[in-house]
């Protein structure tokens, strides 16, 4: 069985959040990751999520999820790449799903250790997002590695979910490079 962490993260006391690894999971893989590539997306009624200046939210929750990422020291793949890598083999993008063999495959093909894919789930409008889901996929063995949801207890809109999630991936992160060892992660909680 895996681990699961609860991890109060400041200025997240709003925000539910929950990491899970999946049992045989250690922190070395984790540590191994340098660069990356973020999708996120959201349910077929919500895909078409337009912002006031009529771009995708879900590009602009990526770049947010992203430009934290960078700052912790990963390298990003652009989205303009992987737009390029998705058309050249006729894929639709997607933050939500991939399976094992295409992780393996785009991931070699674009040059990352990881997919960052997210989803995010809201009302109608996309006006305020109410849960979202990351997960890490590996593209060594295509296999997850790990998944953070976030549970928001009033909502929030997506600007503002988007970098509480960023939050929560990056802590998480921070979190578990600072442990010892290649021992699979122990179940714990903290506070």
């Amino acid at each position: 069985m895996g681990a699961t962490i609860y991890k109060a993260i400041p200025g997240l006391e709003d925000v539910d959040v929950k990491t899970t690894t999946p049992a045989g999971v250690n922190l070395e893989q984790l540590k191994k990751i340098k660069k990356v590539a973020v999708l996120i997306g959201g349910s077929s009624s919500q895909s078409q999520m337009l912002s006031p200046f009529g771009s995708d939210i879900t590009h602009v929750m990526a770049d947010n999820i992203s430009l934290e990422l960078m700052n912790m020291g990963y390298e990003v793949i652009e989205r303009a790449e992987l737009d390029k890598v998705f058309s050249e083999y006729k894929l639709k993008m997607s933050g939500t799903t991939m399976d094992s063999s295409s992780a393996k495959e785009l991931g070699k093909i674009v040059g990352v250790d990881a997919f960052v894919l997210g989803h995010v789930s809201a009302g109608s409008q996309m006006q305020i997002v109410s849960n979202a889901t990351m997960r890490i996929i590996g593209v060594n063995d295509g296999k997850t590695l790990m998944i953070i949801t976030l549970s928001y207890k009033k909502g929030k809109p997506p600007t503002e979910a988007s970098k509480t999630m960023a939050k929560a991936l990056s802590e998480t992160l921070k979190y578990l490079k600072e442990k010892k060892g290649e021992q699979p992660i122990k179940e714990s909680k903290h506070e």
